[in-house]
């Protein structure tokens, strides 16, 4: 699906004789295809109209993890969820992308602790990949993928220097200098795929692997899981690696609890952009995970036999 994106404050979208356009502070934009929006500003529901006349959809991002998406009931925003709603209800379908899913975030693990110089335990998590095609249920797959990451982060934890702490990975809230930062970070990982799915025309919560609950972004978590290792954890561990965080500036401590303070978060804000820079086969990490969406959306439409995860090498 071709996108327009414009990320202004102020802009105004309109119906023109040229056609429906996004006037911004920093100039006007021509309409092709569909048309994101973030930011704020004015929408003219006549040149929405005529989008959605021709097929096409409008997102708007309206701030957090809020989306407002104008589609027609039979256009093709529409016709894809309900194949997603289809193959989320077919179990052998459902089944083959949690599969999939899992089987990249275990090999991009496997690549991390091999890129850390740590072979054996990077062959320990590959030997357990074999287990996942035993299992029919998601459930199950969950249940095995807690195991690998359990041994994972043991393993991760030979690579976090004194005077961090890190013992076992730890959530709400984060106990321990490396989850804060892991933990900062998954949430804009989550955030980006997100952004992705939606543009894509996708529901995001309806997961394959993450089971549906409420209004939970399911769909961004399955996502994420095949970009932690490549997006997230590589970085967090390069700046505790290199004591490029300062225990006293830049975290802060309540209680048992430990988070990145205002210049922590820049720091690993700067470190995380610039790795969604990185390159792979010609594209950016970031374009990389918009390539998986739309891969996603091939296996759902019918238009291959198989969902191709997202493998770092």
């Amino acid at each position: 699906m071709k996108f327009t994106e414009v990320y202004s404050y102020g802009y105004v979208l309109s119906e023109t004789k040229h056609g429906v356009t996004v006037f911004t502070p920093e100039g006007k934009v021509h309409v092709e295809g569909s048309l994101f929006l973030e930011g704020s500003g004015r929408l003219s529901f006549t040149a929405v109209r005529n989008l959605l006349k021709q097929g096409k959809s409008v997102v708007v991002k309206v701030g957090g993890r809020r989306f407002i998406t104008f589609f027609m009931e039979d256009g093709h925003v529409y016709r894809l969820v309900l194949k997603q709603l289809e193959t989320i209800n077919t179990p052998s379908r459902r089944i083959h992308i949690a599969y999939k899913i899992l089987e990249a975030a275990t090999l991009n693990k496997a690549w991390l602790l091999r890129t850390l110089g740590l072979k054996q335990e990077s062959r320990k998590i590959i030997e357990m990949l074999p287990y996942f095609r035993d299992y029919d249920k998601t459930l199950d797959l969950m249940g095995l993928e807690a195991v690998v990451t359990r041994e994972y982060y043991e393993a991760l934890r030979a690579k976090i220097p004194e005077p961090y702490l890190f013992e076992t990975r730890t959530r709400r809230p984060p106990r321990d200098h490396f989850s804060a930062i892991l933990n900062l970070m998954n949430m804009w990982l989550y955030d980006i795929c997100l952004e992705e799915i939606v543009k894509h025309g996708l529901d995001p919560r309806v997961g394959f692997l993450h089971a549906p609950f409420r209004d939970r972004v399911s769909l961004a978590l399955d996502l994420a899981e095949e970009f932690k290792q490549p997006v997230v954890d590589i970085v967090a561990v390069a700046l505790l690696a290199s004591r490029g965080l300062s225990i006293q500036r830049d975290f802060r401590y309540s209680g048992d609890a430990i988070y990145l303070s205002k210049s922590g978060m820049k720091k690993v804000w700067r470190a995380f952009n610039q790795r969604l820079e990185l390159r792979k086969n010609g594209l950016k990490l970031r374009a990389l995970i918009g390539r998986q969406v739309k891969n996603l959306v091939d296996f759902i439409e019918g238009r291959c036999m198989e969902y191709e995860p997202f493998i770092i090498e």
